[in-house]
């Protein structure tokens, strides 16, 4: 899934819109239409303030925040991606590849 820094959705995949429902049924017992799961909205948050740091600092390189998420026999991992561009913090972006790695052990 693609983000600009105001958190809207530029892109997502049907993998990741399953693979978000899913996660979402775990979270709250139901899925509610378009909404992201909690932990991707946290992961995005923390993204998103992460750049505005890295942005003011002049840092422009890549960086990366990983989740572990899920019950044992039915993990995924979250690697968010923070894109900073050196034409402004609106042209920014935040990448989260959702892949499912399944039981532990």
């Amino acid at each position: 899934m693609v983000f600009n820094t105001s958190l809207q959705v530029l892109h997502r995949n049907p993998e990741a819109v399953e693979l978000s429902r899913r996660i979402q049924r775990a979270e709250t017992e139901a899925v509610s239409g378009d909404v992201l799961p909690r932990v991707v909205t946290d992961l995005c948050h923390k993204i998103r303030r992460d750049l505005q740091v890295r942005i003011d600092a002049g840092n422009w390189g890549q960086f990366q925040v990983r989740r572990l998420i899920g019950a044992p026999q039915e993990l995924v991992v979250l690697n968010g991606i923070g894109l900073p561009d050196r034409g402004g913090w609106q042209r920014s972006r935040i990448l989260i590849v959702m892949k499912e790695v399944g039981p532990m052990g």
